[in-house]
């Protein structure tokens, strides 16, 4: 089960995708450059934080065009991290949306290693599921 703001978080996302499509929009296109900026900053902010977390994404990166998101910690290398992803039917969701996916990662002062996907939306909107 989602947590209520994970819930919130997917309603909103939801709710930009359909009011996109009313306005006439069939097609939005992520800008992967941001997007790694984006999933870097987090993660290089959780590493030295020392803390895997969600915090800033309704506030920074959702409106900066992330529609999905997912963290992890521990794994040496990106392979790792995406078994983990996968094996996590909520995160292997956000990773069959489509659109740009980009990745990094961040090493925390106590050598843990801290891993974000950001996902952008990208196709046609119509066929948009909402699943967040």
């Amino acid at each position: 089960m989602r947590s209520p703001g994970v819930q919130r978080t997917a309603i909103l996302c939801a709710l930009s995708v359909a009011l996109l499509v009313a306005a006439g929009s069939s097609t939005v296109k992520a800008d992967c450059a941001r997007l790694h900026a984006l999933a870097q900053r987090h993660a290089n902010d959780m590493a030295r934080r020392e803390r895997l977390d969600h915090a800033g994404f309704r506030r920074h990166r959702g409106p900066a065009g992330a529609v999905a998101e997912n963290v992890a910690v521990g794994c040496a290398d990106e392979a790792c991290a995406r078994r983990l992803w996968q094996n996590s039917a909520p995160h292997r969701a956000n990773m069959g949306l489509g659109g740009c996916q980009a990745i990094a990662s961040a090493v925390s002062k106590k050598g843990r290693r801290y891993w974000v996907l950001e996902v952008g939306l990208g196709g046609d909107l119509r066929n948009h599921e909402g699943r967040y």
